[in-house]
């Protein structure tokens, strides 16, 4: 008797555990976006410049809806990772940054500081990883568009043009439907 209750207890315990898994599933889920932009060459050391990227399409109320949720239903979205990579030249890193800051805009919204690295390291590489603010975005994410502001210092000269990528990773956190 003993035996097929603790066996009953331990198979029940595993249901529940098991059903927690998959409402977390639906409740949290990632939105990937990237974009590129042009860091120019001829930068004089300790210049301190910013670009804008291209609007980002959100395609967020199809994401939404795949993954069972609505706009309505969303609670945050916070950023939950951000990299930037240089693409061009092939012998370029990030070696010449002082310290990177990055910026959301929507249409209707105040500029939003996301991730930044204000001490960029010696010897950083090809890619950095910048260090998010932890802001709730989910009025940005909610739009149709976004754009990015870079604001960023050289610490060396730059002579060449260096392409890169930004990408990010965002956290929703939603009821679902």
């Amino acid at each position: 008797m003993k035996l097929s209750h603790v066996a009953f207890v331990s198979l029940a315990a595993l249901l529940v555990l098991a059903g927690c898994k998959k409402i977390k599933d639906l409740l949290t889920f990632d939105m990937n976006y990237s974009t590129s932009f042009n860091i120019p060459g001829a930068i004089a050391t300790n210049t301190a410049l910013q670009l804008t990227t291209p609007d980002v399409p959100t395609n967020s109320e199809a994401t939404f809806k795949s993954k069972k949720t609505a706009t309505n239903l969303v609670k945050s979205i916070t950023l939950k990772s951000c990299e930037l990579q240089v693409t061009l030249p092939d012998t370029a890193d990030y070696d010449f940054l002082k310290l990177v800051e990055l910026y959301i805009n929507a249409e209707g919204l105040s500029e939003t500081k996301i991730a930044s690295k204000l001490n960029v390291p010696v010897n950083p590489g090809r890619t950095l990883v910048l260090d998010a603010e932890g802001t709730n975005l989910m009025s940005f994410i909610k739009k149709d568009k976004f754009s990015l502001k870079i604001r960023y210092q050289a610490d060396e000269t730059v002579l060449t043009q260096v392409s890169n990528n930004v990408n990010m990773v965002f956290e929703v956190s939603a009821t679902p439907q």
